[in-house]
């Protein structure tokens, strides 16, 4: 009789669940963002009503994310009511991340609201060898709350500041009007930058859904733990599984609470876990009786850990592959055929699925996010393809490469754009202070769906962005240890490009903040290899201290200098600058 009872209960929950998405909601001509009117012509409408759509396209996924969205959003609701930020900032989380504690961007951003390490350091977030605090719901919310207050200080616009989330504060500068500086009404076209039309979309597509239910197994709890407290003694106060305390607890780099002071636990409680809500809640627990047959008390159930099964990855829908998947079984989950799931992620008929792996439920684009990426040793271009969502012949094709072509360890790979004919490749050299989590393959691309049906050599490891980056000292090997002491005017970024290093690994060397100041004559700790360029750099050579909201192009125009020679000068594989860095602008 209970089983029955229950079985109907989830039957009415998947039901409940199927009708909620079923109804695809429609983009308004208007919406409130604070103070702010924002007006949605018929075109933008139409541009952001096609995410909206995708977001709903596949009731699993939907479902999936909104429940990981109803067990966050109370902590993050509360987080940015108590920073003064609008309500509706909240819908920018999914859109970073898809609510996954430790998910990682291409550019190595962390964490719910994707913080690169000196960016949530300036904010406030502890990053070190102990704690990643870019994983922790309410740390990582009170910071990106923190920079968006900062944007919008600037700006004196919500819509600006999250376009500055994305671009950064320079970048938006050359893409703002400054006559919606302080507007009341603001007008969205298809002018609108693409992120923020994103933003409204998430915004949109699950406004008026959330909060009507919470998670249909667990409801989180921040629970305040004392120094030196041990993981498996809190697990075990609240009669709950060790293991699941651990998996929502990733910031926490080992499995004690640092020693300095006080910090806030995140408990993953089920809702079968009556002894753990009631202590939460001040009431006394109820007293666990022992059976006959043993004299010790009962354990409490096992509490499952819902796993990141459907994730919203380079903005297209992807399914992470769990042990013993197959195609079949990844495209009936996907709702989609075995042909698509084949054509999607460019794999071969009889191909076997990688564990841990990401696998799209729609077609890859044709370009990436990002222009470039650089070729490392052991990666194969198939787990190129699959990283930055593009698809593996238009990977090729913007290269010029032949499918069977073996490629170089530090070849940077067009994402974008095709390498011209008349150009030869380019090569990076790859520091031996970069580290990656992508484990070692195969070096070489597999034909796109052999039309001979042969067979190809399949690696059977996995490129994995859901990883963490590591965040102990990264040493190079064959690294001699020496020290650099502090000058006037020098900055964590400026004493990196200095020294050639990445400003991460100094920043970790040396258990330091961005934020902290320097002080001259302070010694810093550095570990270099023999092709490391020298600390002192020639007298001939000319800085220029970036300026907040400086660009390359601004620089260019200030120094006189080509913006491709300042990329040269500088070894830089981005155009991402930072307040304070020092650039060669003249060799």
């Amino acid at each position: 009789m209970i089983r029955i009872i229950a079985t109907s209960a989830w039957l009415m929950w998947m039901l409940w669940a199927t009708a909620l998405v079923a109804q695809v909601p429609q983009v308004p001509e208007k919406l409130f963002f604070g103070a702010m009117e924002l007006h949605i012509d018929t075109k933008a409408r139409s541009e952001i009503q096609e995410d909206v759509n995708r977001l709903h396209r596949h009731p699993g996924y939907f479902q999936s994310l909104l429940d990981r969205v109803n067990l966050y959003f109370p902590t993050i609701e509360r987080v940015l009511a108590e920073e003064r930020v609008p309500d509706p900032i909240k819908y920018l989380v999914i859109q970073e991340s898809s609510l996954v504690s430790d998910a990682v961007s291409v550019s190595n951003a962390v964490g719910f609201w994707q913080f690169k390490m000196a960016s949530a350091q300036e904010v406030g977030m502890r990053v070190d060898r102990e704690i990643d605090e870019r994983m922790h719901i309410e740390a990582a919310t009170r910071g990106a709350a923190r920079y968006l207050k900062r944007n919008n200080a600037r700006f004196d616009n919500w819509i600006y500041a999250v376009l500055a989330y994305n671009v950064g504060p320079g970048g938006a500068l050359s893409l703002v009007d400054k006559s919606l500086y302080g507007t009341s009404k603001m007008p969205i076209n298809t002018r609108t930058h693409w992120y923020v039309k994103k933003f409204l979309a998430h915004w949109v597509a699950f406004d008026g859904l959330t909060g009507r239910s919470g998670h249909p197994q667990l409801q989180l709890h921040l629970h305040t733990v004392a120094p030196g407290t041990n993981l498996k003694q809190v697990a075990a106060d609240f009669q709950m599984e060790a293991a699941s305390l651990e998996a929502y607890n990733k910031w926490l780099k080992t499995t004690r609470i640092p020693g300095d002071k006080p910090y806030q636990v995140v408990l993953p409680i089920p809702h079968s876990n009556a002894f753990a809500i009631a202590k939460l809640n001040g009431q006394a627990p109820p007293v666990l009786v022992a059976s006959a047959s043993s004299a010790a008390s009962p354990v409490p159930s096992k509490p499952k850990t819902p796993a990141t099964r459907f994730v919203l990855k380079n903005n297209l829908e992807a399914i992470s592959a769990r042990a013993g998947d197959t195609q079949k079984s990844l495209a009936n989950e996907g709702g989609i055929s075995r042909a698509k799931l084949r054509r999607f992620n460019d794999l071969l008929r009889k191909e076997p699925i990688q564990t841990g792996q990401v696998y799209y439920l729609e077609r890859k684009n044709r370009k990436a996010e990002v222009p470039f990426h650089t070729f490392q040793q052991g990666e194969s271009l198939w787990e190129v393809s699959q990283a930055y969502g593009i698809r593996l012949n238009r990977l090729l094709h913007l290269n010029r490469l032949d499918p069977t072509e073996a490629v170089k360890s530090g070849r940077r790979l067009h994402l974008q754009k095709r390498l011209k004919k008349k150009d030869f490749p380019t090569y990076i050299k790859i520091s031996p202070t970069q580290s990656t989590n992508r484990v070692i393959t195969e070096n070489q691309a597999r034909p796109n769906q052999n039309p001979g049906g042969g067979s190809a050599q399949v690696s059977q490891n996995t490129y994995s962005e859901q990883k963490p980056i590591v965040v102990e000292p990264v040493i190079p090997p064959g690294a001699v240890r020496s020290t650099y002491t502090v000058q006037r005017g020098d900055t964590y970024f400026g004493i990196a490009a200095k020294l050639g290093v990445a400003v991460d690994d100094l920043l970790m060397w040396n258990n330091a903040n961005a934020g902290e100041p320097l002080r001259v004559g302070q010694s810093l700790l550095v570990f270099k290899t023999k092709d490391a360029p020298a600390v002192n750099r020639p007298s001939s050579d000319k800085y220029y201290e970036v300026q907040p909201g400086d660009t390359l192009y601004s620089i260019s125009r200030k120094t006189g200098a080509e913006v491709s020679s300042i990329r040269k000068w500088n070894q830089m594989t981005s155009d991402t600058i930072h307040p304070g860095q020092k650039l060669v602008v003249r060799p």
